[in-house]
């Protein structure tokens, strides 16, 4: 396009214009929702600054989330926890869990200290080489499928996290890299060491902003 003031010819440069990210509600069953009990002990009060990533090992198929959630409730309540030990679980089908209040540190059996970690867990038991002590063999018995939902809905978590809490995704690490554990499990931890959650948090963090939503359902 051009403009001639005063006999002078001048071209504009075509306007530019970089596109906002869109906004996205993440929906969180409540504790509510599924049922928790009251924290049973005092916990103790800490401010986040990292992420870590967990899970829950024992999937249960035959139960529902719900009834997961409040088992492990009742688990870590009776290891004199005072809660459910982690701040969100995330299921297969993509839904995702509150557990402990966000003000409060998170609890664990293994020798790290949670506080000021952000500890989020998924729901099934992700180590190919795991072997249940229930049964009579030496040989694995398999990881549960980590799905499609449940990776989307991770990502998403981990962005609104990254986001919320000032953590660069490339920091956040899996429970074994603070402890002897092999938590999150082999098929989580390679998509940590490989940088594929990384990539995948900061492509979402570039083209959406993220807002959770508590729900009762």
């Amino acid at each position: 396009m051009a403009e001639t003031t005063t006999g002078i010819t001048t071209t504009l440069a075509p306007s530019t214009s970089v596109p906002l990210p869109s906004s996205v509600q993440l929906e969180v069953r409540s504790r509510e929702s599924w049922g928790a009990a009251p924290p049973d002990s005092e916990l103790r009060a800490h401010e986040i600054g990292s992420i870590i990533l967990h899970h829950t090992v024992t999937s249960l198929p035959d139960s529902t989330v719900d009834e997961r959630m409040r088992m492990w409730q009742e688990y870590h309540q009776a290891l004199g926890f005072g809660d459910l030990a982690y701040h969100f679980v995330v299921g297969s089908d993509g839904r995702i869990y509150e557990g402990r209040d966000l003000r409060y540190a998170g609890a664990t059996r293994t020798a790290y200290d949670p506080t000021g970690h952000l500890l989020v867990a998924l729901d099934g038991m992700f180590d190919e080489l795991w072997d249940s002590p229930d049964d009579d063999d030496d040989l694995p018995d398999g990881a549960d499928e980590l799905t499609d939902a449940q990776l989307h809905a991770l990502i998403d978590l981990l962005a609104w996290a990254s986001v919320e809490y000032g953590v660069d995704p490339s920091d956040i690490t899996g429970h074994r890299d603070h402890a002897a554990t092999a938590c999150p499990g082999s098929i989580v931890y390679d998509l940590i060491q490989s940088g594929e959650i990384a990539r995948r948090v900061e492509e979402r963090i570039a083209n959406v902003d993220i807002e959770l939503a508590y729900v009762d359902r």
